[in-house]
């Protein structure tokens, strides 16, 4: 007896939605930060700023976590998409193979 699984390819699609608009939320979270940095420079200098820009400058970094972390979001839901679509496919071609099996 053969086993089954069931896939519904909309809920892996709409979590690869939601992974998008994650790394949209983020990216203009960190665009916005990094405008509100660059306007405390006109009023906060000296070493401790000079410190803080250097963290911030490591936190929005190419190669940082923060940026790795978007990277790694954006081709996970485009992982999400291939499976979804291999799914559909694999469902269409099992469909297709079980209407050319003779009728009883």
């Amino acid at each position: 007896m053969g086993y089954i699984i069931e896939v519904n390819h909309k809920d892996i699609k709409d979590t690869a939605s939601i992974v998008r608009q994650y790394v949209v939320f983020q990216n203009k979270k960190m665009k916005t930060l990094s405008i509100q940095v660059d306007m405390i420079t006109k009023h906060w200098q000296g070493e401790d700023f000079n410190s803080f820009l250097q963290k911030w400058k490591g936190i929005d970094a190419k190669g940082s976590i923060t940026r790795n972390l978007v990277e790694n979001l954006s081709d996970y839901a485009n992982y999400l998409d291939f499976v979804a679509n291999m799914y559909i496919d694999i469902q269409s071609k099992a469909v297709n193979r079980a209407d050319r099996l003779p009728k009883r």
